[in-house]
């Protein structure tokens, strides 16, 4: 007996337990991550300082870091570790999700998700518009 995977759309991972973990979907494939390290954490906050200087405080944009829902189509929203929106288009931040392609977007590369990030995380953001990855 074989079991066909479900398809998992978007909205259903605001219904997931509140466990700390990272849920992200792509093509309607669930994808579910550990809470970051403690150097991947400690990068971050060094790439949105820099971020942010270049950004923010120049009045270009805004940046954002994780845990921020980008939602690409019903069955395609992740959550990358830092992302930017030029200040124009700030708009397509709405509640907790950006819909659409950020015009910047971070992934900080981690040994347990480096392929998903550097294959499936890729294809999606080019896909989807975004014009730095």
């Amino acid at each position: 007996m074989s079991i066909e995977p479900r398809t998992v759309f978007a909205d259903e991972l605001d219904h997931f337990p509140d466990d700390g973990k990272r849920r992200e979907v792509i093509g309607g494939e669930l994808y579910v991550w550990r809470v970051p390290s403690r150097t991947h954490q400690e990068l971050s906050m060094w790439l949105s300082v820099l971020l942010f200087r270049e950004i923010a405080e120049t009045g270009a944009g805004m940046v954002y870091a994780a845990p921020v829902d980008v939602r690409f189509s019903s069955r395609d929203q992740v959550q990358p570790d830092l992302l930017a929106i030029r200040d124009e288009r700030l708009g397509i931040y709405r509640g907790h999700t950006v819909l659409g392609a950020p015009d910047i977007v971070v992934e900080i590369l981690s040994p347990p998700s480096a392929a998903y990030d550097e294959v499936e995380k890729r294809c999606l953001y080019a896909a989807g518009g975004v014009p730095e990855y």
